[in-house]
């Protein structure tokens, strides 16, 4: 059976449980929307600095904990995971597009590799990418009329981090993204994690409709595409799997619902602003 007829399956079977956590979201939602509006609060200096410090010694090889504290449970033997930061462009918006390696250039955690997926024929974007002068980014030429899935799957074999994901351009990473990733990795072991967002406007100034989303429910992963961005996968997962190239629409989903659903790790937290023109959330992220 096909993905999309096992979600139509599972969509019908999934029986009140199911209702009830989709209604219990949306509720949610409403009600965080409609009390009071909605201010994303960027972490103070003093909590940026110190996890810049945390960042700086664990990657000087400090055990992480002894880094973190005693208190702070950890996974045995957990060490800082790299991360290979996919963006796919092809004759973007330059000043979201420079916004968005700005945001994951300024992050506190500094173990990470920056990919640019370039599907253009223009040099418009190699030009931006050489004018950074940033060892971490690493500039793809793929304009060969390749489809999305087809294109990350070749690019995720090219990387080197132990955790991948993928930005739209446009999208914005909070400072403590990769961060907070990091360290729920070092405490749950997870292969899949998913993290909370909302939406930037054009400026990356101001911040609305948050989308707070449930820890994992298969119920409700049968029912809708809510993980959405922040997605980060463990890359020997994502190349054991690979995205699905006939299901170009919807690789994400598709990879998820075929991946073991053991290890997958909601971080409650906004660390994503997504870069989305028009009106509200889709209805299925509801």
């Amino acid at each position: 059976m096909s993905p999309i007829g096992m979600i139509r399956n599972k969509i019908t079977s999934a029986g009140a449980k199911g209702a009830e956590q989709i209604r219990a979201a949306a509720v949610r939602a409403t009600a965080r929307n409609g009390k009071e509006p909605y201010a994303y609060e960027e972490p103070s200096e003093d909590v940026l600095l110190m996890q810049e410090n945390i960042s700086e010694r664990l990657r000087e090889g400090e055990i992480p904990s002894s880094v973190l504290g005693s208190s702070l449970y950890l996974k045995k033997d957990a060490r800082p995971p790299l991360f290979s930061v996919f963006v796919d462009v092809k004759e973007p918006d330059l000043r979201l597009f420079r916004s968005t390696l700005t945001s994951v250039l300024e992050q506190t955690y500094g173990e990470y590799e920056l990919y640019i997926i370039d599907r253009g024929i223009s040099d418009q974007v190699r030009d931006v990418v050489a004018w950074y002068r940033e060892k971490r980014i690493h500039y793809l030429d793929i304009s060969d009329g390749s489809g999305f899935a087809g294109i990350f799957n070749r690019a995720a074999s090219e990387a080197a981090g132990d955790y991948i994901l993928h930005l739209e351009c446009g999208d914005l990473l909070t400072k403590d993204a990769l961060f907070e990733t990091a360290l729920a990795i070092m405490q749950t072991d997870a292969e899949i994690l998913y993290a909370d967002e909302d939406r930037r406007d054009a400026k990356g100034r101001r911040f609305s409709d948050p989308y707070f989303k449930p820890d994992f429910s298969l119920d409700y992963l049968y029912a809708a595409d809510y993980m959405s961005r922040i997605m980060v996968v463990r890359r020997s997962l994502f190349l054991a799997l690979r995205f699905g190239e006939e299901y170009e629409d919807a690789p994400e989903y598709d990879f998820v619902l075929r991946a073991p659903k053991s290890g997958i790790h909601h971080i409650s937290r906004h660390l994503c602003h997504v870069w989305q023109k028009g009106g509200p959330w889709p209805e299925s992220y509801y």
